[in-house]
């Protein structure tokens, strides 16, 4: 029997029994798309609690974060007091603060741009830099932050390499006043930078495409005003140290009249990993186990309606139908009900995470909409192809073993 003729063939079997295929396919598509919805969230809080992570550098336990708890204007003086005097903290290994802005850029003297349209710029001063995932070493960081000259140093990320040279000089128009910079290097690649805030303002870290410059205490406090007003600062101290320094912290605080509150970033990214299950893996293993309750939910059903049909092959085994032909049946309408549940669950997910993010899902504008990106539109499938050539292969081999072993009376008496 040629191909054309097996699958008539398959049509016609499935067409006697469309509410059991129905019933099929709906049990597939529920199956396929809970496991979609686990393993995905799984991948989805993996990705973006790894790039919080990895905007600190690799002691995130000794790195902390200062935030006030009072958002007002009055604020704005006693934060630049305190971050003034942080330095007298002893204990303190590094410390300092950030602002960024999305800014135009021209080749000195030319006013030509240097790219079309606004490139994200983060001034730092010099003490934050090794506290963030910068992937540079120590002495490439002090040399930055030592620069003497009469431009602001700037490290630009890796994407702009070819443009922006080592020793070009340009302007950055965006903050206070129009700086004149000049580029001492190029962040490495998948370099990043801090994380503002805690973990529930989740945003993009990366480098790649964005520019690094570094200003002393005084210029960023007049780019701060123009900015934000209030500093946010991190610091790092041994952990050993970090009860007395803590206390000094707060005790300087409370000197300058600014109320603030201290985060750990180790503590905060252990909490997360708790709170999704990662820390014991809890959601990895629920996945994994719902996806093989799933395919053996799936295997057990198909491998059910095939034995169902077991008088409809022995009549045709009676009429000299080949065995080849009747395997090809069971393989084909396995493969059909298991591809199309596994399709149309991927797709249906993939529905409900468009509505949310929209066209910037598919491009991976952010970190939410990147790590939706690699966890439904990248793992998923591997994972879903993977289920659905096992169960097709599981459920196939065993009823296509099992009549081969009977004779045609004794699968139409059955």
């Amino acid at each position: 029997m040629n191909l054309l003729g097996r699958l008539k063939l398959t049509a016609e079997i499935a067409r006697g029994r469309l509410f059991i295929l129905f019933l099929m396919l709906a049990m597939c598509f529920i199956s396929f798309y809970m496991a979609d919805v686990c393993m995905s969230d799984y991948f989805y809080n993996l990705s973006t609690i790894k790039r919080y992570e990895g905007s600190f550098g690799e002691d995130n336990k000794n790195i902390y974060w200062i935030n006030s708890q009072v958002s007002n204007k009055d604020m704005e003086q006693p934060s630049y007091e305190f971050f003034s005097r942080f330095g007298e903290i002893e204990g303190v290994e590094a410390y300092g603060a950030f602002l960024s802005n999305n800014c135009n850029l021209t080749y000195d003297g030319s006013g030509e741009a240097v790219y079309d349209g606004l490139i994200k710029v983060i001034a730092v001063t010099p003490g934050t830099m090794s506290i963030a995932g910068l992937k540079l070493s120590d002495e490439q960081i002090d040399e930055f932050a030592g620069y003497e000259g009469e431009y602001t140093p700037v490290y630009v990320g890796s994407k702009f390499a070819d443009r922006l040279a080592v020793g070009t000089v340009f302007s950055v128009s965006g903050f206070y006043e129009e700086q004149q910079c000049i580029v001492c290097g190029v962040l490495p690649e998948g370099a990043k930078w801090l994380w503002r805030g805690r973990y529930t303002s989740i945003q993009d870290t990366g480098m790649d495409e964005a520019i690094l410059l570094c200003a002393d205490y005084d210029k960023y406090i007049e780019m701060n005003k123009y900015a934000t007003g209030k500093i946010q600062v991190y610091f790092k101290c041994e952990e050993s140290q970090k009860q007395e320094v803590q206390k000094d912290v707060y005790e300087l605080a409370a000197e300058c009249g600014y109320y603030i509150s201290i985060y750990n970033i180790g503590e905060e990214i252990e909490d997360l990993k708790s709170e999704y299950g990662l820390s014991d893996n809890k959601q990895f293993y629920s996945s994994v186990m719902l996806i093989v309750i799933a395919v053996l939910s799936i295997m057990i059903a198909v491998m059910t309606m095939c034995m169902q049909n077991k008088k409809t092959y022995g009549i045709m085994r009676a009429f000299g139908v080949p065995q080849s032909s009747i395997s090809f049946v069971i393989v084909i309408q396995n493969a059909f009900v298991n591809v199309v549940g596994a399709v149309a669950a991927w797709l249906v997910r993939r529905g409900r995470i468009y509505e949310m993010y929209g066209d910037s899902f598919e491009r991976g504008e952010d970190v939410i909409t990147s790590a939706w990106n690699y966890s439904h539109n990248i793992v998923m499938p591997v994972i879903l192809a993977a289920c659905v050539v096992f169960t097709i292969t599981a459920a196939s081999v065993f009823p296509v073993m099992y009549l081969k072993r009977l004779k045609p009376i004794e699968m139409i008496k059955s």
